[in-house]
């Protein structure tokens, strides 16, 4: 019961604005307050009043008033067809502690009213509360899409609730048919390097083209247990992400193709005002620097051993003002930097550098100018001191 608390407050919250919804829906309908007072009895203005005063009473965790029920019932008599009665119904059952009694009436309502929303938020309540996880998802997914809501606001909950033991693969065939909630709860777990677990069992099967939101969220993940220092970690995630099973912890992707593989341990390329850099369809890269100011046009994280390594490249075009760097990380220690237009890079990685970025910048120089070379051949080897 308590490893439901988290999406039971999620329900909770959306539902004085779900039933809210359907009682202003309802007294808006062919202007029941003048209805009502030309005509008291009329069932619009009946309806509204009822539906008012037992939303007010729901979202205060109080079962209906006499009242109300009494205009319910007969609503009933009037519409046998209507789906409030049968919400207001089971509400007094789940004020009653009548479990069985309330589900078989909220269904009822549903199955009279598929797009009516306050039975709907009622059985996610209930259905959470007695451990029915999948069926209470379901009905809190369909209240986001109807209510036309996005589901960020549920996604911190919903992260919580994943981070129970067992939850995360009650969670799994739900978040797999919704792909903006999938994506906001992984989005949310992201932001914690300790959810990578978790993560992983909402994720799978993972698409062999991630789209821009998974990208996002995977990249998060990875920088934050980088930042963290679980290097390890975040490079076992990583070949899961790009769908590896064996890769050697050297240069990755050394034709700067379009592949699966997020950063930081493929190619994190820029693209923005400082500069651009552009995969070639044959293989390598465009460096396009507009030369207002300095920019990281490309970059990729290693996990070298000690030792001496050498980068060879070719380069095209006019590459003044371009370099490539070899960085430790986390950190900003360099180990070695060369001009573009070399064409080769000797560094040495030192004992407790435990990972590498090279990078491929344009920096500001006293007379501007774009440039934009091509970088083809990429290779990196062991060499000897």
């Amino acid at each position: 019961m308590l490893k439901q608390l988290a999406v039971v407050v999620a329900v909770l919250a959306l539902g004085a604005a779900s039933i809210r919804s359907a009682a202003v829906a309802s007294s808006t309908e062919d202007q029941p307050q003048l209805a009502q007072y030309l005509w008291p009895s009329h069932p619009l203005p009946t309806r509204a009043r009822a539906l008012s005063a037992i939303g007010a009473a729901a979202a205060e965790r109080k079962p209906p008033p006499a009242s109300a029920l009494e205009e319910i019932s007969a609503l009933v008599r009037r519409d046998p067809l209507a789906d409030e009665p049968f919400t207001v119904a089971g509400t007094a059952a789940l004020a009653d502690g009548r479990v069985r009694d309330a589900a078989r009436l909220l269904i009822e309502a549903t199955e009279r009213d598929p797009r009516a929303l306050a039975p709907r938020y009622l059985l996610a309540d209930l259905s959470l509360r007695s451990g029915n996880v999948e069926q209470g998802l379901e009905q809190l997914l369909f209240l986001t899409r109807q209510m036309g809501q996005t589901a960020d606001p549920l996604a911190p909950a919903l992260a919580t609730f994943a981070r129970q033991p067992g939850a995360a693969a009650q969670l799994r065939p739900i978040l797999q048919r919704d792909s903006r909630m999938r994506n906001a709860v992984l989005t949310a777990l992201a932001a914690d390097p300790a959810s990578a677990g978790t993560i992983l069992t909402l994720a799978e099967p993972l698409p062999t083209k991630p789209d821009e939101p998974t990208k996002a969220w995977q990249e998060r993940l990875l920088a934050g247990m980088i930042e963290r220092g679980d290097i390890p970690g975040a490079y076992r995630v990583w070949r899961r992400f790009a769908l590896l099973r064996n890769q050697e912890t050297g240069l990755f992707n050394t034709s700067f193709a379009d592949v699966a593989a997020p950063p930081p341990f493929n190619w994190r390329l820029a693209s923005g005002s400082a500069g651009v850099a552009e995969p070639l369809p044959g293989g390598g890269v465009r460096l396009l620097f507009y030369g207002r100011e300095d920019a990281l046009l490309a970059s990729q994280t290693l996990l070298l051993d000690a030792g001496a390594h050498r980068l060879r490249w070719t380069t095209s075009g006019s590459a003044d003002d371009l370099s490539v760097w070899v960085k430790c990380v986390p950190g900003d220690r360099i180990l070695a930097s060369a001009a573009l237009a070399r064409g080769e890079l000797s560094f040495v990685v030192p004992a407790g550098c435990r990972a590498q970025q090279i990078e491929f910048r344009g920096v500001l120089s006293e007379t501007p100018a774009t440039r934009q070379p091509t970088v083809t051949g990429l290779q990196l080897t062991k060499a000897s001191r």
